[in-house]
C-alpha cells in the first residue's frame, strides 16, 4: 500500500478526520489497531490512522514550514491507499472540510486546497525537482 499524509492544526483530532469522510464513506470500521480505521469507498478501501510517530521523520525544513503553516504540534494522519481513485475520493471530501497540509510521499508538500487542484490536473504524484519550491503551504 502506498501513502499520503495530511497535517492539520491542532485541536484537530483523528474523528474530525473520519467525520469529513462520511460523504463517500459506505462504512468506516475500527480496524482493531490503535487509532487506524477501515474506510470503505466504492468498492474497495482506504486506511486512516493518526500517525504522530512519523512527524519526527521529515526533514527540519519541512518541519520549519510546517509550524509556520499550522502552529506547532500539527497533528498527523496517515491514509494507506492501494488505488488512486479510492484516494482521490476520500480526499476530495475531506481537503474541503479541513485545513491541512498534504505530503504525498514523493517530497511534495503543499496546502490541501493546492492538492485537490493537483488531483484534478493529473499532478498530485509529480515528483517534484531538486530545488524546486516543494513547500508551499
Amino acid at each position: 500500500m502506498d501513502s499520503v499524509f495530511l497535517l492539520l492544526p491542532p485541536p484537530t483530532s483523528l474523528t474530525d478526520v473520519l467525520v469529513a469522510c462520511r460523504p463517500v464513506a459506505k462504512s468506516i470500521t475500527d480496524t482493531g489497531f490503535p487509532a487506524r480505521y477501515c474506510v470503505e469507498v466504492g468498492d474497495w478501501h482506504v486506511f486512516i490512522r493518526a500517525a504522530p510517530d512519523v512527524l519526527p521523520e521529515f526533514e527540519a525544513e519541512q518541519l520549519h514550514h510546517i509550524t509556520a503553516a499550522l502552529g506547532s504540534d500539527p497533528f498527523l494522519v496517515e491514509i494507506e491507499y492501494s488505488r488512486t481513485r479510492d484516494l482521490f475520493e476520500v480526499l476530495e471530501a475531506v481537503l474541503p472540510r479541513l485545513q491541512c497540509l498534504v505530503e504525498n510521499d514523493h517530497d511534495l508538500l503543499v496546502s490541501g486546497e493546492e492538492f485537490l487542484l493537483r488531483i484534478r490536473t493529473g499532478t498530485a504524484f509529480e515528483v517534484t525537482d531538486p530545488g524546486s519550491a516543494r513547500w508551499r503551504p
